[in-house]
């Protein structure tokens, strides 16, 4: 009976052990399959929307049910802060709804966010990574609090669980090593799992106000903890499972089109594509800098910035539901003035996400209801460059 109950308090561990390594294996030998969970819009980033939502509505819950005049302020500070966090990173997740609802953001946002979203955290592209974000939130929050609090007079309630410190550890590591093509998806995806995670568990833990409170929550298990922590383990377990379960049934979301007439739309998209396809053709829009790549796949209106453009600049390249045009451009054999290459524009459609893999799929086939438009552009002379 120990050992099963012991199994038990542990399979909030097994599902994070199974997401972390089962999604890096996907990465090793089938990276295309792992990138098509981890794009923009995919089951990953729907999946921790999911998780962090359900733990800001955890944390305001329990927020809500605390004892007036019985709890300490730490503990409602700790409540409050949590639960805005996991709101924000939820709304920035989806862009605040942008590609859901379809809306143009404001011109901050098109011209300083690279992702041309309405978006914080992809503004402070090229000061702040995001990356280094989910990786210092692990370091303070995630292994830095909880140790002080183990050996310091730290306040516990300010630091995640210490159990939890190894997950921490595994996420940082993601977001420092990169191994792989988008794995900063899936460390943000598990850190929506911890910080759902942490916030269940303190729901059943006594409030750990200091450091010898907490150790002596660990060593005096009497029965009726016992199954407090049994009961807290399957809600963890279920809100886990809920949470990779829902992004599945999120993904449909991206087919509902608010918009009126997505016939006259894409229609306009593609007059739209063909008008901006004829001028690349014409040879007085492509730069030379796109002939030194081998490969680029950006929004339209980055790479204009990056300067493998000569277009407007004033102009963000919005399809009909306000979502960028993109470029995938392959130079093919050759070199100097007798370069030429294939360039794909497109946009994503309706559904206002990407179907067509410009890595993997024929660009002359349908895919989706991405819009595309396929032509051949060669490198500018040496007195256009």
């Amino acid at each position: 009976m120990n050992d099963s109950r012991r199994f038990l308090r542990t399979l909030p561990h097994v599902v994070l052990f199974i997401t972390l390594f089962g999604l890096l294996a996907l990465a090793e030998r089938a990276p295309a399959r792992f990138e098509r969970l981890m794009q923009e819009d995919g089951w990953a980033e729907w999946a921790t929307f999911t998780s962090f939502a359900l733990a800001s509505g955890v944390a305001f819950r329990a927020l809500w049910q605390l004892r007036p005049r019985r709890e300490s302020v730490l503990l409602r500070l700790a409540l409050l802060g949590l639960g805005l966090f996991s709101l924000f990173v939820a709304g920035e997740e989806i862009s605040w709804g942008q590609r859901l609802l379809g809306f143009r953001p404001a011109p901050l946002f098109l011209e300083h966010n690279h992702q041309q979203e309405s978006n914080l955290h992809n503004l402070l592209k090229g000061i702040f990574e995001t990356r280094w974000m989910v990786f210092a939130v692990c370091v303070s929050y995630g292994i830095a609090a909880p140790y002080a609090a183990r050996v310091m007079r730290f306040p516990a309630v300010l630091a995640a669980p210490f159990a939890l410190l190894p997950w921490f550890c595994a996420v940082a590591w993601l977001e420092f090593s990169y191994p792989y093509e988008l794995v900063g998806e899936l460390a943000e995806l598990l850190l929506g799992l911890l910080f759902l995670t942490d916030l269940l568990e303190r729901q059943s833990t006594p409030t750990r106000s200091d450091h010898t409170a907490s150790l002596s929550a660990e060593r005096d298990m009497s029965s009726e903890a016992q199954s407090g922590s049994l009961r807290t383990a399957r809600r963890v377990v279920f809100a886990q499972l809920a949470a990779l379960f829902a992004a599945g049934l999120c993904l449909p979301l991206n087919e509902v089109s608010l918009l009126a007439d997505d016939a006259e739309l894409v229609l306009h998209t593609q007059r739209d594509l063909l008008a901006l396809g004829a001028r690349m053709e014409a040879g007085d829009t492509v730069r030379s800098s796109l002939f030194r790549k081998r490969e680029v796949h950006k929004r339209l209106y980055t790479a204009v910035k990056a300067g493998y453009f000569d277009l407007e600049r004033e102009r963000f390249y919005l399809d009909a539901w306000n979502s960028p045009y993109w470029i995938s451009f392959v130079r093919a054999d050759g070199d100097g003035t007798q370069s030429k290459g294939r360039l794909l524009l497109y946009s994503f459609g309706p559904n206002r996400r990407r179907d067509l893999d410009p890595k993997l799929d024929d660009a002359h086939d349908a895919h989706g209801d991405d819009v595309q438009l396929s032509i051949e552009v060669a490198a500018p002379s040496r007195a256009a460059r």
